[in-house]
């Protein structure tokens, strides 16, 4: 039979015990945010489908879309992991709205939700 000494067994129990809490905060798990905003078209209220398509910066290209309200609050998974991400608003027949870049992926955006304020958009001309 092996024998360990008391200080190694110790050790092994630590070390178990540390990595087996590591499996709750794992970064491979899915991260998400919270957006709200209000939507006016020609500074009057809007009444069409609107959608809000989020945008990972490093590819530059549409992740997710979701259909949102004239005034909405939407949350949005994301990947794993902290990245720079950028965001578009726009309604049928309007203009579009862009966004700064946000780093999303933390839980900071989750409680505090990222307030977009009132987005202006303009009918588009049609000919």
């Amino acid at each position: 039979m092996l024998k360990l000494p008391a200080i190694k067994i110790a050790l092994l129990l630590a070390l178990s015990t540390s990595l087996a809490g590591c499996a709750f905060r794992h970064p491979a798990r899915e991260s998400a945010f919270a957006v709200k905003g209000r939507i006016l078209v020609d500074n009057r209220e809007v009444a069409s489908d609107c959608s809000l398509d989020l945008y990972r910066l490093r590819e530059d290209h549409e992740i997710r879309e979701v259909d949102i309200a004239r005034d909405f609050q939407a949350s949005v998974v994301i990947a794993p992991g902290v990245h720079k991400y950028y965001m578009s608003v726009h309604c049928s027949g309007t203009s579009t709205y862009k966004t700064k870049t946000y780093e999303l992926g933390s839980t900071r955006y989750w409680r505090d939700p990222i307030d977009l304020g009132e987005i202006h958009l303009t009918r588009a001309k049609s000919n």
